[in-house]
């Protein structure tokens, strides 16, 4: 039976990628755990302690567009595809259907399997699989 294992991650837009991901690291003390992509479409995954973290997407334009920085919250399951089907079976909006893919970040390929969908309120919510994160 497929079930939720914690809290993964919140994911954040930032307009100074720079300055978020130093914020963290420097003030915050988190960890980077994996990074992918290139300017302007970089992201970081950093650590917040109990394989938690806290995930920031590049995105300059984000002050000038009045987009919130909260992206979506991830909840770790132990099986992405089951974990899905019994919140469909609430009667969830399905945003993204499971979907396995590999980041390829600094510190080597990072395989994943993920599903978004809408809670009862709006918000988006990830299921969340691997191993490695």
């Amino acid at each position: 039976m497929a079930k939720i294992t914690g809290f993964h991650h919140t994911a954040i837009h930032s307009s100074d990628f720079d300055g978020s991901v130093n914020f963290y690291k420097s003030v915050l003390g988190l960890e980077e755990k994996i990074a992918w992509g290139e300017r302007p479409n970089r992201a970081i995954m950093l650590h917040a302690g109990d394989r938690c973290h806290v995930e920031i997407f590049e995105k300059p334009e984000a002050a000038a567009e009045g987009v919130g920085t909260l992206l979506h919250f991830a909840l770790r399951t132990d099986d992405c595809p089951a974990m899905l089907e019994k919140v469909r079976d609430a009667g969830m909006t399905i945003t993204m259907e499971p979907k396995s893919l590999t980041i390829e970040s600094t510190t080597g390929p990072v395989p994943v399997h993920i599903a978004f969908f809408k809670g009862p309120d709006g918000e988006i919510v990830e299921l969340f699989e691997s191993d490695l994160v």
